[in-house]
C-alpha cells in the first residue's frame, strides 16, 4: 500500500511531525524518518477524520437511498444512474481539490481556465493569501489524522479552510462542522505554527452558481467539537463489538 509522507516542525521549531497517510486515508506518526534511519514504530495506524465524523448526524442511509431514488427517476428509470452520478461528482470534487492545490502551491503557474468550477473558486476566494494546502495532521491524543484542505491568513490570524462540490441549496452538515473542527484541534495539538484561529467550509456549487461559506465554531469545548468526540467514541464502540476490526 502505497503512503505519502509530510514533515511538519512546531512552532517551537524543536520538533518536527512526521507524517505519512496511506491509500485508506490513515494516519501515522512517526518520531523521525530519514533514507538513512527509516521510520519508527511507535505509532500505529490512525484513522480519518472523515471516518469518525461520519457517525455523525441524520439518518446516511435514508439520505442516500432519497438521493438514489431521485437520479433513477430524474434519469427514465436507469438504476445505473446513481452509480454514474456518484462517480461523475466524485471526479469533479477531486479535481477542483488538484486544481486549487496546484494554484496555492504555485500561484504564478498556468492556471486551470478548462475547470469552470476553478475559476470560480478564484474569483471569489484567490484573492486571499493562501500559505499551505493539503496539510496532514494527526492528534495522538485523541487517536485521529486528517488532511486539511487550506490555510490561509487573515487579518485576525489563520484560518483553515474546507472545500466542497455540492448541489445548489446545500448546506453543511454537523458531520462537517465537527470535521473542520478535529483539524483544528489536532494542528493546535501538534502545536501547528498555522493552528487557526478561525475556519470556514465552502460549498462549491456543481451547477457554477456560486460559492456558499459556512463560518465553523472550532472552539474546543464548543457544540463541533463536542460532537466530533461523539462520533469518534462512537466509532470505537462499533469496532469494539466487531472485534476490533473495521
Amino acid at each position: 500500500m502505497s503512503e505519502d509522507i509530510q514533515k511538519h516542525p512546531n512552532i517551537k521549531g524543536d520538533a518536527v511531525f512526521v507524517i505519512t497517510r496511506n491509500g485508506r486515508h490513515q494516519y501515522k506518526y512517526h518520531q523521525e524518518y530519514t533514507n538513512r534511519v527509516g521510520r519508527s514504530d511507535s505509532s500505529v495506524w490512525l484513522p480519518g477524520v472523515t471516518t469518525l465524523a461520519s457517525h455523525i448526524g441524520s439518518d446516511n442511509f435514508s439520505v442516500g437511498m432519497n438521493w438514489a431514488l431521485k437520479q433513477v427517476r430524474e434519469s427514465d428509470g436507469d438504476i445505473d444512474a446513481p452509480k454514474r452520478s456518484g462517480t461523475e461528482a466524485r471526479e469533479i470534487g477531486e479535481k477542483l481539490h488538484q486544481d486549487i492545490d496546484s494554484f496555492i502551491k504555485n500561484p504564478n503557474a498556468p492556471q486551470a481556465e478548462d475547470n469552470d468550477l476553478f475559476m470560480l473558486w478564484h474569483r471569489e476566494l484567490g484573492s486571499h493569501k493562501w500559505v499551505a494546502s493539503e496539510q496532514f495532521l494527526v492528534n495522538t491524543q485523541y487517536g485521529y489524522g486528517g488532511t486539511a484542505d487550506a490555510i490561509s491568513l487573515e487579518p485576525d490570524g489563520f484560518a483553515i479552510w474546507d472545500w466542497k462540490t455540492k448541489s445548489p441549496g446545500y448546506t453543511s452538515r454537523p458531520s462537517e462542522l465537527a470535521q473542520i473542527t478535529a483539524y483544528a484541534l489536532a494542528m493546535e495539538s501538534m502545536d501547528h505554527p498555522l493552528t487557526p484561529v478561525k475556519a470556514f467550509i465552502a460549498n462549491i456549487m456543481r451547477d457554477g452558481s456560486g460559492i456558499d461559506i459556512t463560518p465553523v465554531d472550532i472552539s474546543p469545548v464548543g457544540h463541533n467539537a463536542k460532537l466530533f468526540f461523539v462520533g469518534r467514541d462512537m466509532y470505537h464502540a462499533l469496532r469494539n463489538a466487531k472485534g476490533g476490526k473495521e
